[in-house]
C-alpha cells in the first residue's frame, strides 16, 4: 500500500523532508537497535539511504532557487536601469532629428522614427436609449453604447414636477453596464428625462446621448405612466417635455 499518498503522512515536500529524517532516526533505534515496529534493521537502512539522498537533492534545489531568485532581482534592475538609459538616448535622437532635419538620423541609429501621432477620437455617443417601468415604481433604463477602452457611463436626470418646469440634469450614477434601475423616484412628478455619456480611462468624453423621457399622469400619480422615447425640446413649449401625452385615470 502507499502511504504517499495517505494523510498520515505529509503532503508538503518541505514538511516530508523533515519528517521522513525524523522518522529515520526513531526507526534506526539508536544503539539498542530497531525497535518491534515489524520493520528489519534493513528495510530501515534502505529508507535511511533514500532520506540522507532526498535531503541532499532537496537542499541542491533549494540552493538553485535562491540563486536563481537573486539573479532575476538582479537582471530585473540591470533591464530597468538599460530602458530608462535608452530611452534618454532615444529622445535625444529624436531632438537631433527634428532640429537638424536630418532624417536619416534613424537610419544611422538603426532604429524606426517615430510614429506620427494619430488624432483622438471621441468615444461613440450612446444611443437607442428606453425606459420601463417595474412593479415596485422604478424605473429601468437601457441603452446601445461601444464599450472598450474601459469605458464607464455617466448618466443624468432631470425631474419635471407637475405645473412646474423641468429641474436642472444632475448626475445620478456612474455605470459599467448598459443598464440601470432607478429607485429614488419622488412623488408628484409629470416626467422625467434621462441622458447617458461614456467615458475612457483617459478622461475623453462622449457627447450626451438623445434624452429618454418617461411620462406620468397629469396627476403625477405612478401608475399613470407612459413608454418613454428618445426626444429634445421644441420652441415654444413653454416648460412642457416635448411628446406629453394625457390618460385618462
Amino acid at each position: 500500500m502507499n502511504q504517499s499518498s495517505n494523510d498520515r503522512v505529509p503532503r508538503n515536500e518541505a514538511t516530508f523532508v523533515a519528517w521522513l529524517a525524523q522518522r529515520v532516526v526513531v526507526w534506526s533505534g539508536g544503539q539498542g537497535g530497531v525497535p518491534d515496529i515489524g520493520l528489519t534493521s534493513s528495510q530501515v537502512a534502505s529508507l535511511a539511504g533514500l532520506s540522507a539522498t532526498l535531503t541532499t537533492k532537496y537542499q541542491a534545489l533549494q540552493t538553485l532557487r535562491n540563486q536563481t531568485a537573486a539573479a532575476k532581482i538582479e537582471k530585473d534592475a540591470a533591464l530597468a536601469a538599460a530602458r530608462e538609459m535608452l530611452g534618454g538616448d532615444i529622445g535625444i535622437i529624436d531632438g537631433y532629428a527634428k532640429t537638424t532635419g536630418d532624417m536619416g538620423v534613424y537610419a544611422r541609429a538603426q532604429i524606426a522614427p517615430p510614429k506620427p501621432a494619430t488624432p483622438r477620437n471621441d468615444p461613440a455617443q450612446p444611443g437607442d436609449l428606453r425606459l420601463a417601468a417595474t412593479t415596485d415604481g422604478a424605473l429601468e433604463l437601457s441603452f446601445k453604447a461601444t464599450t472598450g477602452g474601459g469605458a464607464v457611463f455617466l448618466v443624468q436626470r432631470q425631474f419635471r414636477a407637475i405645473g412646474a418646469a423641468p429641474g436642472p440634469w444632475l448626475d445620478v450614477a456612474t455605470i459599467a453596464d448598459k443598464r440601470w434601475e432607478d429607485n429614488d423616484i419622488p412623488t408628484g412628478l409629470a416626467a422625467i428625462r434621462y441622458r447617458v455619456r461614456t467615458k475612457l480611462t483617459n478622461g475623453q468624453l462622449s457627447q450626451w446621448s438623445q434624452d429618454a423621457v418617461f411620462y406620468y399622469g397629469v396627476d403625477g400619480g405612478s401608475g399613470l405612466s407612459f413608454d418613454a422615447h428618445e426626444a429634445t425640446d421644441k420652441p415654444g413649449d413653454e416648460g412642457e417635455l416635448p411628446g406629453h401625452s394625457t390618460a385618462a385615470a
